[in-house]
């Protein structure tokens, strides 16, 4: 019969155990406060900063983008769209229209189960406006 041993237990200079214990971290009160510099706080010769702007209407299709006045601004290096990214113009279920792109429908969602659960109503019609909450919540 085999025996089975245990593998020796983690413990520090004082023969302490080290797992399932606390330990101080010396740099916390730093990160806490923004002083210290991570890895990536540090500057990259030649980096290019990307920021994405979004259509502000849920579900909405954007059928052209002018990246002409873009372009003009000082420092701008390039305008990427979908074609420039070849994103599938295809929508999944949760609303997402490509790669990257967040789903739009799970506050809906989340809505109509809050609302049944304290009411009793279920909400199915998107979009889910505060007036067709009401208007639900009114006929019962």
């Amino acid at each position: 019969m085999a025996t089975v041993q245990r593998p020796p237990r983690s413990v520090d200079l004082d023969g302490q155990p080290i797992i399932g214990r606390r330990r101080p971290r010396p740099d916390s009160e730093a990160k806490v406060r923004g002083l210290l510099r991570y890895g990536a706080d540090g500057p990259i010769p030649r980096m290019l900063h990307a920021r994405p702007v979004l259509s502000p209407y849920a579900h909405a299709h954007i059928r052209s983008v002018d990246k002409k006045p873009a372009l003009a601004v000082q420092g701008v290096v390039a305008v990427l769209t979908a074609e420039d990214l070849a994103i599938a113009a295809s929508e999944d279920r949760r609303g997402a229209k490509g790669i990257g792109e967040a789903g739009v429908v799970q506050g809906a969602a989340a809505v109509a189960n809050a609302v049944a659960a304290a009411a009793g109503v279920r909400l199915r019609e998107l979009p889910m406006t505060p007036n067709r909450v009401w208007r639900a919540l009114q006929d019962g």
